[in-house]
C-alpha cells in the first residue's frame, strides 16, 4: 500500500467515523423525543409505564470510565521492574474514549493504537501520557495475577518478554575465568 493509498484509507475511515457519530447523535435525539413522548402519554394516563417496561426493557447504561475503580497498584514505582508490559496489551476503546480523542487503529476499530516498532501504546513514553483519559480497560487492569506481566508479583519477578516482542531484553553475560 502506498502512502497516498494509506492517506486515502485513513481519510475515508475518519469520514466514516464522523458519519457514524452524526448518525448516533441523530439516534440520541430521536431517543430523547420518544422518551419525552412516553412521559407525556404516561402523565395523561394514555399508557401504563409498567406495561411499557415489560414490552421494551431499558438497556443497561455504560459506566463513566472516570468512575471506574482501579486496583491499588503503584504502577509508577513498578515501571523500572515490569517495563510497562501492560502498555503493550491490546485495548478496546469505548465511545467515551473516542470522544476523549484517544488514538485508535483504523484497520481494527476501535483498538488503542500501538507503536509498530515497540509494541507499546503510542501514548506511552516513560509513563502514561494520557493517564487522566486512559481507557476503562487500562483503569481496571490488575496485573498482579497476569502471567504475561509477572511470574511472581509479591517477589517482583516479571515475566520474560516474548521473543516476538519488539522490545529486546538485555542480559549481562557471566564472566568466565
Amino acid at each position: 500500500m502506498t502512502d497516498d493509498d494509506r492517506d486515502g484509507l485513513d481519510a475515508g475511515i475518519k469520514h466514516a467515523h464522523q458519519v457514524a457519530i452524526a448518525a448516533g447523535e441523530t439516534a440520541e435525539r430521536a431517543e430523547q423525543l420518544v422518551i419525552a413522548l412516553v412521559h407525556v402519554l404516561v402523565s395523561r394516563g394514555a399508557i401504563d409505564p409498567g406495561e411499557l417496561d415489560a414490552l421494551v426493557p431499558w438497556p443497561e447504561t455504560t459506566a463513566d470510565k472516570h468512575q471506574v475503580a482501579s486496583p491499588d497498584i503503584d504502577c509508577q514505582a513498578l515501571l523500572p521492574v515490569c517495563r510497562a508490559r501492560c502498555c503493550r496489551l491490546t485495548i478496546q476503546l469505548s465511545k467515551q474514549d473516542i470522544a476523549d480523542g484517544l488514538d485508535w487503529v483504523f484497520e481494527r476499530p476501535y483498538e488503542l493504537r500501538r507503536d509498530a516498532a515497540t509494541g507499546y501504546c503510542t501514548s506511552f513514553a516513560a509513563g502514561c501520557q494520557i493517564y487522566d483519559k486512559r481507557p476503562a480497560g487500562c483503569r481496571t487492569f490488575d496485573c498482579r495475577d497476569d502471567r504475561r506481566i509477572w511470574i511472581d508479583f509479591a517477589q517482583r519477578i516479571p515475566a520474560a518478554m516474548e521473543l516476538t516482542d519488539p522490545v529486546v531484553q538485555i542480559r549481562r553475560r557471566k564472566r568466565v575465568l
